[in-house]
């Protein structure tokens, strides 16, 4: 890939998240979930793992609010497995790529991991100028 690539790639990836958090946001967990299947589907080693913990958890709160909890536990299944020192989450598509095509990341504001690290490192810079 050209830098160009990676770089239009970094800023879908960036996208698909926001807009799968924004949806999660406004009730809309079919266009959350769609849009953070997108993310997932590329393989692991193309993705920031970021962005992609970050999806796995949004898909995982949209599967919640379609009432399909054990679809949300397949996802967070990877997850679990990394922290616990596996090796799941670096298979492609980490498990979202098959699962739930066609269906419409924590209850209530759990999708604000990512939003929340940013906004955090944002006030530390002005704090420190």
């Amino acid at each position: 890939e050209s830098k160009e690539e990676e770089e239009r790639w970094h800023l879908t990836q960036a996208a698909l998240a926001k807009l799968s958090y924004v949806s999660l946001c406004t009730d809309n967990p079919v266009q959350a979930l769609s849009a953070a299947q997108q993310l997932l589907s590329r393989p692991a080693r193309v993705c920031l793992p970021a962005y992609r913990y970050a999806a796995a958890m949004y898909a995982a709160e949209a599967k919640c609010l379609l009432e399909d909890p054990e679809g949300a536990l397949q996802l967070l299944h990877p997850l679990i497995q990394e922290a616990a020192g596996g090796e799941g989450g670096e298979e492609e598509g980490a498990g979202v790529a098959s699962e739930g095509k066609g269906d419409a990341q924590q209850g209530g504001a759990g999708g604000e991991g990512v939003e929340q690290q940013q906004q955090q490192q944002q006030q530390q810079q002005q704090q420190q100028q």
